[in-house]
């Protein structure tokens, strides 16, 4: 048996269609994902929006 972990890029939009059709009289008009999301930036009118990366300007503490 194994174990099927299929990319953002192919499970978003399905879910998107079926939270809207679930919703049915609200609509959806941003979704947000993990920075590991490299894709479009809008499926059909729904705004997809992720964090920026992070930044290494303190590098010196650790």
């Amino acid at each position: 048996m194994s174990f099927r972990n299929p990319y953002d890029v192919y499970t978003l939009k399905p879910a998107i269609d079926q939270a809207e059709k679930l919703l049915e009289t609200a609509s959806i008009k941003t979704a947000t994902v993990d920075r590991g999301y490299r894709e479009t930036s809008k499926i059909n009118e729904v705004a997809i929006q992720s964090p920026k990366p992070f930044s290494n300007k303190n590098t010196d503490e650790v």
